[in-house]
């Protein structure tokens, strides 16, 4: 999951909005 929210947001973006969805 991370893996495809980093890549989606940009990286850093994911870290909080990956993480907190």
């Amino acid at each position: 999951i991370y893996e495809a929210l980093e890549l989606r947001d940009g990286g850093s973006d994911y870290l909080g909005k990956g993480v907190m969805k």
